[in-house]
């Protein structure tokens, strides 16, 4: 059985791409009512396409706090803006 030389890359180039995909939307289906099952040679799968809505996530408001102080080793306070 022959495989594609960059076969193993691929499939890890997938799941990066799909990681940072689900990283930064919401999928939901268009119809409440789920497919049936069809026949794909081999595999199963559903028996017509799935239409998905794409949502952007909602990113966190950053925190508007000031900068919190920490000891440097030499015993001087320093800012986390310096």
């Amino acid at each position: 059985m022959r495989a594609c030389v960059g076969q193993a890359f691929a499939m890890y180039e997938m799941r990066i791409v799909l990681a940072t995909i689900a990283e930064r939307v919401v999928l939901e289906p268009e119809e409440k009512e789920l497919p049936g099952v069809g026949n794909r040679g081999v595999f199963l799968g559903p028996d017509r396409p799935i239409r998905m809505r794409v949502k952007p996530k909602r990113r966190r408001p950053r925190s508007s706090s000031p900068p919190r102080e920490r000891p440097s080793s030499d015993g001087d306070r320093l800012t986390a803006a310096e």
